[in-house]
C-alpha cells in the first residue's frame, strides 16, 4: 500500500469516528423504541452510520387495510428531516413531530449518498400467538395475540387468516388492546395450517403484519364414561377407568378419606358435584411422599383437596397435558408441628428434614405441552406452583396464599398468568421466579392484572427475573454469515442439567462493531459457533460478546404490586415491556444489566417503563421506591474487598476472571442499554435513577411529587435523555454527579 492511499484511508477513518464506517455498507437500524406518539421522543439502536447521519420521516396515510400482505418497499413517500437531539455512536434521539396524529410513522437514516432500510414505527410486532388448545386452536375457539403495538385506540385492528392456497378471511375479535388481542375462530373454519396477519388499524394497506403459522384442529375428546366413586368404590372406578383408557371419575356430595397417592390414568377426570359439596381428604402419614396425585394427562374440577402430610407436591404432573378449575387446595404439610407428641400422635414431626418448608409444592408441573389452572384457591404453605420446562399454559383467576412463594417458573414459555391474587401469608413468603438456573430460555409471557402482595422475607422480590450464567465474555476471530468463531473456549456454568448444550441461548454483542445486537445460538462446538439469522452489521476483531440464557419479550401489564421488594427484570433482560402497572409500598421497578458473581455478563436491553404508576413510596430500609435502570459490575477488587462473598463465588469469580482475560475495557462496558422510562408518575417517596454501567435512557413525560429527590443520574450513565419531566413538591428535581452530562430538555 501506497503512502498516499494509507494516509487517505486514515483520514476517512478518523473523519468518521469509527472504522467500520469507511466502507460502503448502508446505515442499519437495529431496534426503535415504540409505542410512541405525537410529541414523544423516539430512540435509535443503529449501526453503520457517521456523525454526520440524519433521521428522515414520515407519517403513513391511514386508509382501508385491504388483505393482508406484505410490502417491502415504500413508494412516493415525502420525507421530512427532523432534528437528532442526542446521538452516541449506536443511537439516535428525536421529536415525533407534535402536529401529526397518531398512527405509524417511516423512518430512516440517512448518511450523505446512503439510506437505512426503513424502519415503521408503532407497527404492529406479533411476539407469539396461542390457542385455545395451547400450540393450535379449534374451530369454535379462540386466538391470542400477544407483542407490541397491537392496537394503537385510534382505529379498529384487523386479524387475518390465511389458508395454503393463498385466500384470507378476517377473523372477529372479541378485544384488542395494545399488547395482547383475542379472536375468535368460526365454528366452520377448516381444520388446517393458517398463516395469521395483523394490522393495527393504522397506515393504510402497506402496514400488515405476519404473526407465524396457527394450526387449526378439532379438539381431542377424552372418553366421557362416568365411573361414580359413590357406586363403585375409589379403586374400582380407578381401575375402570385406566381399562376404559380414561373417562369421568365422579364424586357426589360427600367428605372421601385417602391414604395412599393416586396415579391417574391417561384422558381421565376426577370431578365432584361441586366445590363446597365435595372434599378428598389424605389421612396423616408419618412417611414423605413424593406426590399425592399424579399423572401424565388428566383434569381436575369442582372439588376441595385437603392434605395435612409429608409431601414433596400435592399435585404433580409430567409431561403431557393437564386442566384444573374450580377446585379448592389446602396444603397444609405444616400441620400440628411442634415438639410435643399429643396422643393422637400428630405433634412432633419434622418437615421433611427442612422445618423451613422450602421442598413442598402445591403443584408440581414438569415438561408440559399445554395446561391450564382457572377459577382455583390454592392455599400453601411453602410453594403454590412450579413450572419446569412447561409452555402453552394459562393461569387466570387463582387465588394463591403462600407461605414462601406463589410461584417458581423455571425455562417455562408462552404463558398467560392473568387475574390472579398472589398473597404471601407468612413473614417468611418472598416474591416469584421468572428464571433460567437450569436451561437456555425464558420469554413469551404475560402478566396481565395480578396482585402480588407481601414478601417480607428472603430478598422480598415480588416478580423477578433471575438466574445467573453465561457461556462466554470476550473476543472472536472471524464471523461468516451466521457461524462465528470465538477467541477463547467457552466456560460453561456447572450447576445446570445440560451444562454444555447452549442451542436457544443468545449471543449479544455488548461493544464494538454491531453493538446492540442478539442472535439466537442453533449449534456450537468448541469454539464454533452457528446463530440463527445473519448479523444486520457483521461484529469484527473489535466487537465484544457475551453468551448467555434469554429472558426476554415478556409483556408485565396492568399489575399491582404491594407491600413487598422490586418487580425487577434482573441480569439478561431483553424487549420486555412493563406498562401500567402500580406499586404500593413496594421497593419499586428496575431494569439491571450486570455481570452476576457466578457467571454471565448479562444485558438489560431494549426495556420499557410505560404509564407506572407508584402510588405509596414507602418501604423497608428508609429508601424511596425507585423506578431505576442500573449497570452493574463486579470487578476483581470489589469481590476480593467484599467480605459478605462466599469464598466458594470467590474462586469462581477469579477463574473467570482469568480465563477470559478481562481487560479494564472489557470490565467497563455498558450492560444497561436503550431503556425507557415514559409517561409514569411518583406520588410520593421515590425516585427515578439511572446509575452504574448504563447508556441510552430516555426519561419524559414522567410526573414526580412528595418527593426528596425526584431524577437521579449518577456519574457513570453515558446520554441520559430527560425531556418534559414535572416535578411538584420535590425538594431536588434533577440530581446527582451524572446531572451535567445529561441532555435535559423542558420543552
Amino acid at each position: 500500500m501506497s503512502r498516499t492511499i494509507f494516509f487517505l484511508l486514515v483520514t476517512c477513518i478518523f473523519s468518521y469516528g469509527r472504522v467500520y464506517a469507511v466502507s460502503d455498507a448502508r446505515p442499519v437500524i437495529i431496534w426503535a423504541s415504540s409505542p410512541v406518539a405525537p410529541g414523544e421522543t423516539a430512540m435509535l439502536q443503529a449501526g453503520n452510520f457517521s456523525k454526520e447521519a440524519k433521521v428522515q420521516m414520515v407519517q403513513l396515510k391511514d386508509g382501508r387495510a385491504g388483505s393482508a400482505k406484505l410490502f417491502t418497499n415504500p413508494l412516493a413517500l415525502k420525507w421530512i428531516m427532523v432534528d437528532v437531539l442526542q446521538r452516541s455512536e449506536s443511537t439516535l434521539k428525536f421529536v415525533i413531530p407534535s402536529v401529526w396524529e397518531m398512527g405509524i410513522y417511516a423512518c430512516r437514516i440517512v448518511d450523505g449518498q446512503v439510506y437505512s432500510d426503513t424502519f415503521y414505527l408503532n407497527s404492529p410486532q406479533c411476539w407469539w400467538l396461542q390457542g385455545d388448545q395451547g400450540k393450535t386452536a379449534s374451530p369454535g375457539g379462540w386466538v391470542r395475540l400477544f407483542g407490541n403495538c397491537l392496537n394503537t385506540d385510534k382505529h379498529k385492528t384487523s386479524v387475518q387468516l390465511k389458508d395454503s392456497l393463498g385466500k384470507t378471511f378476517a377473523v372477529p375479535l372479541e378485544y384488542a388492546h395494545q399488547f395482547d388481542l383475542k379472536v375468535l375462530l368460526p365454528a366452520t373454519v377448516s381444520s388446517g395450517s393458517y398463516e395469521v396477519w395483523i394490522h393495527n388499524g393504522s397506515g393504510g394497506e402497506m402496514t400488515w403484519q405476519p404473526c407465524g403459522k396457527l394450526k387449526v384442529c378439532k379438539e381431542e375428546e377424552w372418553p366421557s364414561t362416568l365411573f361414580n366413586v359413590k357406586t363403585l368404590g375409589f379403586e374400582t372406578a380407578l381401575r375402570q377407568a385406566k381399562a376404559n383408557m380414561g373417562g369421568v371419575i365422579y364424586f357426589p356430595r360427600g367428605e372421601y378419606h385417602l391414604s395412599d397417592s393416586l396415579e391417574i390414568p391417561d384422558n381421565t377426570i376426577l370431578r365432584g358435584e361441586r366445590k363446597d359439596l365435595v372434599s378428598l381428604y389424605w389421612l396423616d402419614q408419618k412417611q414423605l411422599r413424593k406426590s399425592l396425585i399424579h399423572g401424565e394427562k388428566f383434569a381436575i374440577e369442582d372439588m376441595t383437596l385437603y392434605c395435612q402430610n409429608y409431601f414433596w407436591a400435592f399435585i404433580r404432573v409430567d409431561k403431557g397435558e393437564f386442566r384444573m378449575a374450580r377446585v379448592r387446595i389446602r396444603a397444609d404439610h405444616m400441620f400440628m408441628l411442634g415438639r410435643t407428641i399429643n396422643e393422637a400422635g400428630f405433634r412432633g414431626r419434622k418437615l421433611n428434614g427442612d422445618e423451613k418448608g422450602d421442598e413442598s409444592n402445591a403443584l408440581y408441573l414438569n415438561g408440559l405441552e399445554s395446561f391450564s389452572i382457572t377459577d382455583c384457591e390454592i392455599l400453601a404453605g411453602s410453594t403454590g406452583l412450579t413450572l419446569w420446562n412447561s409452555g402453552y399454559g394459562i393461569i387466570r383467576n387463582n387465588h394463591i396464599q403462600y407461605g414462601r412463594r406463589a410461584f417458581r417458573c423455571e425455562c417455562s414459555n408462552q404463558l398467560i398468568i392473568e387475574k390472579n391474587n398472589l398473597e404471601g401469608h407468612d413473614m417468611a413468603a418472598t416474591g416469584n421466579d421468572f428464571a433460567t438456573f437450569f436451561g437456555n430460555s425464558e420469554e413469551n409471557v404475560l402478566f396481565k392484572e395480578n396482585r402480588f402482595a407481601n414478601a417480607y422475607g428472603l430478598d422480598r422480590e415480588l416478580l423477578t427475573f433471575d438466574a445467573t450464567g453465561g457461556a462466554y465474555f470476550g473476543y472472536i476471530t472471524s464471523v461468516s454469515g451466521k457461524k462465528l468463531v470465538l477467541a477463547k473456549d467457552p466456560l460453561f456454568k456447572r450447576y445446570a442439567l445440560n451444562p454444555t448444550d447452549w442451542r436457544n441461548a443468545v449471543v449479544c454483542i455488548l461493544d464494538g462493531k454491531g453493538v446492540g445486537q442478539y442472535r439466537r445460538i442453533v449449534n456450537h462446538l468448541g469454539r464454533d459457533w452457528e446463530v440463527a439469522a445473519p448479523w444486520s452489521v457483521d461484529p469484527d476483531e473489535t466487537s465484544i460478546l457475551s453468551i448467555v440464557p434469554f429472558r426476554g419479550r415478556t409483556l408485565i401489564i396492568n399489575n399491582t404490586f404491594e407491600d413487598g421488594g422490586n418487580m425487577q427484570l434482573y441480569g439478561m433482560s431483553i424487549e420486555n415491556i412493563v406498562s401500567g402497572n402500580k406499586g404500593i409500598r413496594m421497593s419499586g421497578f428496575l431494569a439491571w444489566g450486570l455481570n452476576a458473581r457466578l457467571w454471565g455478563w448479562q444485558p438489560s436491553w431494549y426495556n420499557q417503563f410505560l404509564h407506572t404508576e407508584i402510588v405509596e413510596g414507602n418501604s423497608y430500609s428508609h429508601a424511596p421506591a425507585l423506578i431505576g435502570i442500573w449497570g452493574n459490575v463486579d470487578t476483581m477488587d470489589k469481590i476480593k474487598n467484599n467480605s459478605k462473598v462466599p469464598e466458594k463465588e470467590r474462586i469462581v469469580f477469579e477463574e473467570i476472571w482469568s480465563h477470559f482475560e478481562i481487560t479494564p475495557k472489557m470490565a467497563d462496558l455498558s450492560l444497561a442499554r436503550c431503556n425507557v422510562v415514559r409517561n409514569s408518575a411518583i406520588r410520593s417517596n421515590g425516585k427515578i435513577i439511572v446509575s452504574g454501567n448504563a447508556s441510552d435512557v430516555v426519561i419524559a413525560k414522567n410526573f414526580i411529587s412528595n418527593s426528596a429527590a425526584g431524577i437521579q443520574l449518577d456519574k457513570k450513565p453515558d446520554y441520559i435523555y430527560l425531556r418534559l419531566n414535572r416535578f411538584e413538591n420535590v425538594d431536588q428535581p434533577v440530581t446527582g454527579e451524572g446531572k451535567d452530562k445529561a441532555v435535559i430538555l423542558t420543552k
